[in-house]
């Protein structure tokens, strides 16, 4: 059973969202819909699965994750998204950039070799 117990701004915080940007991936798809709770007449707290938000936190990288753990510049991940080598899975949603870890190692390898 999915324990739903991470609020809203932990999860902004945990990617580096605001909670706005958060909540636009959830209506995208990304994120698995948020359990609400209803306080009182005004506050309806959302409460996301952790389980589910680590899983998609080892899988997809930032910009600026990218830019920091593997030494690559901006433009050369930008031209790759550009050139269709590499899929943003935030287009369309907002201006930032996500994409898959898997996805920037397989590019890495196949540059490496030419």
């Amino acid at each position: 059973m999915a324990s739903y117990n991470i609020s809203l701004k932990q999860v902004a915080g945990l990617f580096g969202f605001t909670a706005r940007t958060t909540l636009k991936l959830v209506e995208a798809g990304l994120f698995t819909k948020p359990r609400v709770e209803k306080l009182n007449n005004k506050a309806f707290p959302y409460r996301f699965d952790k389980e589910n938000l680590l899983q998609i936190k080892e899988s997809f990288r930032t910009l600026e994750q990218l830019i920091q753990e593997y030494g690559v510049t901006e433009s050369l991940v930008r031209n790759a998204i550009y050139r269709r080598k590499l899929k943003n899975y935030l287009t369309g949603i907002c201006r930032k950039t996500f994409v898959k870890k898997c996805e920037f190692e397989e590019y890495m390898k196949r540059r490496k070799s030419q």
